[in-house]
């Protein structure tokens, strides 16, 4: 395949660049300066010609990683609502939004390394193996690894379509142990920088996450590294994202990673 297949250590990406002109949602430089991975929103669901541009130029300048983070066409609702689109629509919108950023890239002189669908798209592809054909398609097309989160069914689904999955871990959002996936979005909680914390390391050493709804779910990472996702559009991202660099670092350190 010629990419990224798995993590040597544990890190951190955030999703960035997800303003619109002149309004802004999270202190991206500040936050760049302690990630490893920056997903960047592809004008969509958040971010235009111009944040993308400047998203780009934040993590080459800090030595961050550059994944894409394309959306449906959603801006009122920061791409998760759903929407009714073709499979072939949401190829399409995929392949337009990745082949804007590549560009920005590589006129940078910097690579995008994987391919994370936001939001409602990401839903999508979970539960419509329609939407996950497409999906996978444009990841082969554009030969970009997808990201997402731990899940062994799922990790099957896109191997038997040919593309690799970058396994994730989200601290800052709720769990359902229905579906061994995240909750929807109506039932995530504000969690505070030192429950992040705690549930990443928990990740780590105890495979598992606690639920919205009390019970835990066995993650299955099996002591193998893996990406800590935070949200920059959360309240206090800075902080949560500041403790987890923290407890990443110290996980990597006590493994010797």
């Amino acid at each position: 395949m010629g990419y990224k297949t798995s993590y040597d250590r544990y890190e951190i990406n955030a999703d960035m660049g997800e303003g619109f002109g002149r309004w802004t949602v999270a202190p991206d430089e500040e936050i760049m300066k302690v990630i490893d991975v920056a997903n960047v929103a592809c004008g969509f669901h958040a971010g235009d010609y111009t944040i993308m541009k400047k998203t780009v130029q934040l993590a080459k300048k800090y030595g961050v990683r550059i994944a894409a983070h394309p959306g449906l066409p959603d801006l009122q609702g920061f791409g998760r609502r759903a929407m009714d689109i073709s499979p072939e629509e949401i190829y399409n919108l995929i392949i337009y939004q990745v082949g804007a950023l590549r560009e920005i890239c590589r006129i940078e002189g910097v690579e995008i390394e994987s391919l994370g669908p936001h939001g409602q798209l990401y839903f999508a592809a979970r539960t419509n193996d329609k939407v996950l054909d497409a999906v996978c398609q444009a990841a082969r097309d554009l030969n970009l690894p997808i990201t997402g989160t731990r899940s062994e069914k799922f990790k099957k689904k896109y191997e038997e379509r040919g593309v690799a999955l970058l396994e994730k871990f989200f601290a800052d959002i709720d769990w359902d142990a229905d579906t061994g996936n995240l909750a929807h979005f109506s039932n995530w909680t504000k969690k505070t920088p030192e429950q992040i914390a705690a549930r990443f390391t928990q990740a780590v050493e105890e495979d598992k996450v606690e639920c919205y709804d009390g019970r835990f779910h066995t993650l299955e990472f099996n002591g193998k590294p893996f990406s800590l996702g935070i949200h920059s559009d959360f309240p206090g991202s800075l902080e949560n994202i500041k403790a987890a660099r923290i407890a990443v670092d110290a996980m990597n350190k006590k493994y010797g990673l």
